[in-house]
């Protein structure tokens, strides 16, 4: 015996309107009871049908009914523009909801806007209720509104349909079905997701805000029995809400429909069962039939990967061999890609795309953004009790619209902002400001915080200091380097190149590695978890077919560049002696100096806006009149340079900086910043000792360190043989001394440690 929820409204005339919940099915009669018999026939007779009876089983337990209040604002539309009404109306909505045992999860149904979707939280129902209703009646006309206020008070009536005689044959039907979906979930994820594995997912919505648009012409396609779709826009600008909105959607359409279904899989796992040569093959086969017997329709988002993965070439790829049945509607599919993901899936296999009608996707305009994170915002006070303060939202766009280039709105501030409630549970708060903001962002960016504020003043002469206790002797380096970040406070760097593309000329060990660290530690170092430099040597790129060394491979494994930048879009790039490459690297760069991006081999864009580009090179240093460059203007260093480097690569750096030779004092003060980094290590801090150096220990370091060849190169070296291997012995030995003072000096009998108390 099966239960079925019936909503009921007494209209005009004193009649009664009543629809099924769950079904297409309504009528109006004088009375409940022929209502509950009416809606009975029908259902019966529906149910009596084999091929179609299991569709109208119920889909909810027991059905509650709810009146939602609602605020809206309507508008009065003509054909010069819409004008809002200055005061916003109170709407009674009308829903019924329960918990389905089938799906493990709560159903909505909104009758009167024929609107219903899941949830797996109770708590999540009257935010949802509130985004649907709005979504489909914010700033409408007063007449289509004004239609929800008529009328009495809906009720809920129950009718009770007996089990058809058919029912065994129905089991074997769900049975056999039974037994499709549960193969087709080797390879593919089902969608709408169930409760449980929503519940493992993150806190943000499914809701394709400010898409309305987009996501009904998505329907359209989905609902049409017969078109391929493919979904094109930026990182960022939200393709993946856009196509769980629309499968939602044609899902609640066409679920009285026989065998429609929606999937979700990637080209590798596609394919991840197959174990020797041609099983893939078998494997697609399958999944193509399976597919046709539910209705299936296959969502691979790695579209690209579909033509790189299975044979050696895009001829012999999953995709190339899925051809035939998608031409023959055997299999239908969507994907979603970026505008260069689908130029190089068109140069690959040309016969493929055609296939496929494209919905471009936009960025969200400034306006439209804002709209998206208050929606944003009010979504998670209302379902987790967390309130975002005004200034905090304008902080977020601000901050995201001005230093992450490398993302489109509005994926980059749901990101964002889900990162900031995150950390707000965390620590139990339950409110956000623009203080966490800000902070979130410096912790993730490692920006410092003055450039980030405008209000907060930059001091030249503390900028200085920070580089000149780490870089030593190299005043016009330093000059530079505080030039670079005052441009960038100032926000007049060129927002569509790296922050700074610098080369960095002179000898070995005159402190160029050590610039680079140094203007990292200062731009990206706030809170890094990591270091915020990587470094290449190019000497590992001296032949052409490298070249896959900086872009990946023909897989589409990423190089570890690649996989860097991904990670960790903010940092310092050292390509360290840029000299030692071969001139086919110096090509692929081109593009990487002048607009701060690569593109990989699968033709995905890898963005290098918010890094800072830095070279290294050593030529000229071996013609110059002395081991290092004597002035920073030196014309034949120059020249050396430009001869090298052909003319469109010279012209893309920004600041050619010149390293000079470094004198006997210079490399004293290096030596005591060596040896004072010892201090920082874990055996002296987790003893809480002082190490005090005399200068005769710096002086040695200073002498054995130094090479006139090398520059100051190997003082590192020096340190940890004549200084830290000592040290290290004198601990083990005297375990048991801490909380003191050691003070380290050298004599004749070469490195000495004594414990002070001063």
């Amino acid at each position: 015996m099966y239960k079925y929820p019936i909503i009921c409204q007494t209209i005009e005339n004193g009649q009664i309107y009543g629809v099924l919940i769950g079904t297409d099915l309504q009528c109006i009669e004088r009375t409940a009871a022929a209502v509950r018999k009416r809606l009975g026939e029908w259902l019966s007779q529906k149910l009596r049908d084999e091929d179609w009876g299991y569709m109208y089983e119920p889909e909810i337990d027991k059905g509650e009914l709810l009146l939602k209040k609602v605020r809206l604002r309507m508008a009065y539309r003509e054909s010069k523009g819409s004008y809002p009404l200055p005061k916003p109306v109170t709407l009674n909505v009308p829903v019924v909801y329960g918990y389905s045992e089938e799906d493990s999860s709560y159903k909505c149904y909104i009758p009167w806007l024929d609107e219903e979707f899941y949830y797996y939280e109770e708590r999540q129902l009257s935010g949802l209720i509130e985004h649907f209703v709005r979504e489909r009646l914010e700033g409408d006309t007063p007449e289509n509104i004004y239609r929800f206020l008529r009328g009495s008070e809906p009720w809920l009536e129950t009718i009770r349909v007996q089990l058809p005689t058919y029912e065994r044959q129905k089991n074997r039907k769900d049975h056999y079905l039974s037994e499709i979906f549960e193969k087709l979930q080797h390879t593919a994820e089902q969608l709408p997701v169930t409760r449980s594995v929503r519940s493992s997912l993150s806190i943000i919505p499914e809701a394709a805000w400010e898409r309305t648009e987009q996501v009904s012409r998505l329907v359209d396609l989905l609902t049409d029995n017969k078109s391929n779709c493919i979904v094109i826009g930026e990182s960022g600008v939200g393709k993946t809400a856009i196509i769980n909105d629309a499968i939602k959607r044609a899902y609640q359409q066409t679920k009285n429909a026989d065998g429609i279904s929606f999937w979700r899989t990637t080209a590798q796992r596609l394919v991840a069962d197959a174990k020797y040569l041609g099983e893939w093959q078998e494997i697609c086969d399958r999944t193509v039939a399976h597919l046709q017997v539910v209705g299936g329709i296959l969502w691979i988002q790695d579209l690209v990967q579909l033509a790189k993965t299975g044979g050696e070439g895009a001829e012999d790829s999953i995709a190339s061999y899925l051809l035939p049945s998608i031409q023959n509607s055997d299999i239908r599919i969507i994907g979603e890609l970026t505008i260069r993901e689908y130029e190089t899936l068109r140069r690959l296999l040309p016969g493929f795309v055609e296939l496929f009608q494209v919905i471009t996707i936009e960025a969200l305009n400034q306006t439209q953004t804002l709209a998206v994170m208050h929606s944003f915002s009010n979504y998670i006070e209302t379902n987790h009790h967390i309130k975002f303060e005004p200034d905090a939202i304008k902080s977020a766009y601000r901050l995201l619209n001005r230093y992450i280039r490398y993302d489109s709105f509005p994926g980059k501030a749901i990101t964002f902002l889900t990162d900031c409630i995150n950390y707000a549970r965390k620590q139990k708060r339950s409110g956000i400001d623009q203080k966490l903001i800000e902070t979130r962002f410096i912790e993730n960016t490692g920006f410092p915080e003055i450039l980030l504020k405008d209000e907060l003043m930059l001091e030249m002469a503390t900028l200085k200091a920070f580089f000149k206790a780490r870089i030593i002797g190299q005043e016009h380096a330093i000059e530079n380097l505080c030039s670079i970040i005052c441009m960038f406070k100032a926000g007049l760097n060129d927002p569509d190149k790296p922050i700074a593309t610098l080369l960095f000329s002179g000898p070995t060990g005159v402190g160029k590695t050590a610039t680079a660290k140094a203007l990292s530690n200062y731009f990206f170092d706030n809170g890094a978890r990591e270091h915020p430099i990587f470094r290449l040597d190019m000497s590992e790129f001296q032949y052409p077919f490298q070249v896959r060394r900086l872009l990946g491979d023909e897989s589409g494994q990423p190089s570890r560049l690649v996989e860097h930048v991904r990670k960790h879009p903010f940092s310092v790039i050292l390509f360290d002696e840029i000299e030692k490459a071969d001139a086919s690297i110096y090509d692929v760069m081109l593009n990487l100096l002048d607009e701060g991006r690569l593109t990989d081999t699968l033709g995905r864009l890898i963005d290098f806006r918010n890094s800072i580009l830095i070279m290294t090179t050593n030529l000229g240093a071996q013609s110059s009149a002395s081991l290092g460059f004597i002035t920073n203007s030196n014309a034949t260093d120059q020249q050396a340079i430009r001869q090298h480097f052909r003319p469109e690569f010279y012209n893309r750096i920004d600041q050619l900086i010149g390293f000079n030779p470094l004198g006997a004092e210079q490399i004293k003060q290096i030596a005591k910043i060596e040896l004072d980094a010892i201090c920082k290590r874990e055996g002296i801090s987790k003893r809480e000792l002082q190490l005090k150096f005399d200068q005769t220990v710096i002086d040695y370091v200073a002498a054995v360190g130094f090479h006139p060849k090398y520059g100051a190169r190997p003082l590192q070296r020096a340190v940890e043989d004549t200084i830290v291997t000592k040290l290290s012995r004198w601990l083990l030995k005297n375990r048991n001394i801490t909380k003191t003072t050691l003070h380290i000096s050298y004599g004749e009998q070469g490195v000495d440690i004594e414990v002070t108390q001063g």
